[in-house]
C-alpha cells in the first residue's frame, strides 16, 4: 500500500477520486482557500493573461463574499475550476500499477496535463517496489482503450430515448431521474440471516439514476465509494451558452465552530448583494471562456477558468446497502443544503420502490439526525 499526499488542481482531483483507493480530503466547507490557482504550463502569453486576470477576479470575489459573511461552503462558488485541493490517497500497489498501465485512452483530459501523473506514479513504483516495477516492465499489460470512441459512436447511431420511472427538478437547472430499479425486496429480507453482516442482503437490489448537479455537489457525492458513476463528457460550450451555473436563491451565513456549525439565511439586502456579486463574476468568466476558445484553447482547458458552480450530468448505479450510508450522511441536517436536497429526492424515490426496506432502514439503521429523517419516514 502507498499513502500519498496530493496537492492538485480540483479539475484533476475529480478523476483521481474515481480510482480504487481511499481518500481523506481537506474540506472547503470549513476551511478558507486563498492559495494561488493552477496555471497550465502550455499556455501562450495571450491565454496566460486571461488566466491571470481570471484568478485575480476570482480571489477578489471570494474574499468579498467572505467579508459579507457568506458561509465558506458557498463563498467557494467564486473560485475557478483550477484551485488547489489537498488530500491523502491510500492505494494498493496493484491498483496503482493498473492506473499507470492505462494507454491509448481518448478522453477530455487529453488536452491537459492530467496524464503526467502517470509518470509520477511510475517513478514511485520504481523506487519503492523495484521488483514489481521490473515485472511490470518485462510483461506489461497495456489496457488500450482506443476502442471506446468507436463503440460510443456505434451506440449513438442506434440511440433510443432513455425512459425514466420518476423525475424531479431541483435547484432551478438540476434534476434527478430514476431510470431503473432492480432486486426482489422479499428475497432481500429473507436473506437477512447472512452471517456475519446481515445488511449485505440489501446488496442484491439497487437503483440507477440520471442526475444533473452542480460540480461542487458531485465532488462531495463521488466520495461515496460504493457505487458506479459514469460522468459523460461535459459540454462546456453548452454550459456557457445556456448559462448552466448555480446561483443560490438564498445565501447562508456560517455560525459556530468546526463540528458544530449552524447556518442562517442572509437577509434580503445581504442576499441581493451576494447574488449580484456572484452573477457578475460568472458572466465575466463566461466571456473570458469565449475568448479562450476563440484563441484556440480546448474546452477542457478553457473550462478551468469557469467558476466552481456549473452543472454536470452524472449516471449513478448504487445498491441498497450502500444507500444506507449515503442517506445517513446526506439526509442528515449537517450535510450541505444543496446535496441534502438531492438526497431527499432520492430517499423519496427509494422509499416508493422499496417501502419495507425504507421502514427498516429509517427505524433501525439510520445514524444521522433523527429530527431530519422523521420528516421522510414511511408509515
Amino acid at each position: 500500500m502507498f499513502r500519498l499526499k496530493h496537492t492538485t488542481p480540483i479539475a484533476y482531483a475529480q478523476p483521481l477520486f474515481r480510482l480504487f483507493a481511499a481518500f481523506n480530503e481537506l474540506s472547503g466547507r470549513y476551511s478558507k482557500n486563498k492559495d494561488n490557482y493552477y496555471t497550465p504550463s502550455t499556455l501562450n502569453d495571450r491565454t496566460r493573461e486571461i488566466f491571470d486576470r481570471g484568478e485575480l477576479e476570482a480571489q477578489t470575489a471570494y474574499q468579498e463574499l467572505l467579508d459579507m459573511g457568506v458561509a465558506n461552503e458557498m463563498a467557494r462558488f467564486a473560485h475557478l475550476y483550477r484551485f488547489y485541493t489537498r488530500f491523502f490517497m491510500t492505494i494498493s500497489l496493484r491498483h496503482m500499477m493498473e492506473f499507470v498501465d492505462i494507454a491509448g485512452l481518448s478522453t477530455k483530459h487529453n488536452h491537459t496535463e492530467f496524464w503526467d501523473i502517470q509518470d509520477i506514479y511510475r517513478e514511485i513504483i520504481k523506487y519503492w517496489a523495484p521488483w514489481a516495477y521490473q515485472a511490470m516492465e518485462n510483461k506489461p499489460i497495456k489496457r488500450n482503450l482506443l476502442f471506446v470512441d468507436e463503440a460510443i459512436k456505434e451506440a449513438r447511431m442506434k440511440k433510443t430515448e432513455t425512459a425514466y420511472i420518476r423525475s424531479e427538478s431541483i435547484l432551478n437547472m438540476g434534476e434527478v431521474k430514476l431510470l431503473e430499479f432492480f432486486g426482489n425486496e422479499q428475497m432481500m429480507l429473507e436473506r437477512l440471516d447472512d452471517f456475519p453482516i446481515p445488511l449485505r442482503a440489501f446488496g442484491h437490489g439497487g437503483m440507477t439514476f440520471y442526475i444533473k448537479m452542480p460540480i461542487f455537489v458531485f465532488r462531495q457525492w463521488v466520495r461515496h465509494r460504493y457505487g458506479t458513476f459514469s460522468e459523460p463528457t461535459v459540454d462546456y460550450d453548452r454550459i456557457v451558452e445556456k448559462n448552466e451555473f448555480y446561483v443560490p436563491e438564498r445565501f447562508r451565513k456560517q455560525i459556530g465552530h468546526v463540528g458544530s456549525y449552524t447556518y442562517m439565511d442572509m437577509d434580503d439586502q445581504e442576499n441581493g448583494r451576494a447574488r449580484k456579486l456572484l452573477t457578475e463574476h460568472i458572466n465575466r468568466q463566461k466571456e473570458e471562456y469565449k475568448r479562450l476558445r476563440t484563441l484556440g484553447l480546448s474546452a477542457e482547458m478553457a473550462a478551468m477558468n469557469l467558476p466552481y458552480c456549473f452543472f454536470i450530468p452524472v449516471y449513478w448505479t448504487v445498491n441498497l446497502e450502500s444507500l444506507m450510508n449515503f442517506f445517513s450522511l446526506r439526509v442528515d441536517g449537517h450535510a450541505q443544503a444543496e446535496i441534502r436536497k438531492y438526497a431527499e429526492i432520492i430517499w423519496k424515490m427509494c422509499s416508493a420502490e422499496f417501502p419495507r426496506y425504507a421502514k427498516i432502514f429509517s427505524r433501525n439503521i439510520y445514524f444521522g439526525d433523527q429530527m431530519t429523517i422523521k420528516n421522510f419516514r414511511p408509515e
